[in-house]
């Protein structure tokens, strides 16, 4: 809960108002945000990593260019397609 009390003064102090106000909801929100953030920057790390090892392995063997090539435009378009998601997601 959170709970705030003002004076209430007339010359002196004749009285306290109190609110008083249950958070219950706003933790849960703030709890699930925090899962999603962290959920949603896993997500991303895995096409990332990709695209950096078959751009490494494309310099160091580039016979193997068309496979590795291949690979990185599927990591891309995965990646494109997250973020197009999370981009409809936000205007929810």
């Amino acid at each position: 809960i959170e709970l705030k009390i003002a004076p209430v003064k007339n010359g002196k102090i004749s009285g306290v108002v109190c609110t008083i106000r249950d958070l219950t909801a706003l933790k849960i929100a703030e709890r699930a945000k925090d899962a999603f953030v962290a959920n949603v920057s896993h997500e991303l790390k895995s096409p990332i990593t990709s695209l950096r090892l078959y751009y490494d392995l494309l310099h160091r063997n580039p016979q193997r260019q068309d496979r590795y090539l291949a690979r990185l435009e599927r990591e891309t378009e995965r990646l494109a397609l997250m973020v197009d998601d999370l981009l409809r997601l936000s205007k929810l």
